[in-house]
């Protein structure tokens, strides 16, 4: 099953302290590039392949919300679906 992640996505970046609406997409790489880490490490941390992490990075659609999960995971970015 794949979701589409543009709609209704609150991210909680700090306990709570900010909410978005952003395409998850944008959040990710956002928060990646935040800290400083290239696209193949966070891959890497993350467990998944440098293409996964492109097409998420690129729109998300294809990407399962397992990966999508353990992505914002390894960001230490939490996801709330409304």
């Amino acid at each position: 099953m794949y979701i589409n992640y543009q709609k209704h996505i609150i991210i909680d970046f700090e306990a709570c302290t900010h909410m978005t609406k952003e395409p998850i997409s944008q959040i990710i790489r956002d928060a990646r590039k935040k800290q400083k880490l290239k696209q193949r490490e966070l891959a890497a941390l993350a467990g998944i392949s440098i293409g996964t992490l492109l097409s998420l990075e690129k729109d998300g659609k294809t990407v399962g919300y397992g990966t999508v999960e353990r992505v914002l995971n390894t960001l230490g970015l939490h996801i709330w679906i409304k």
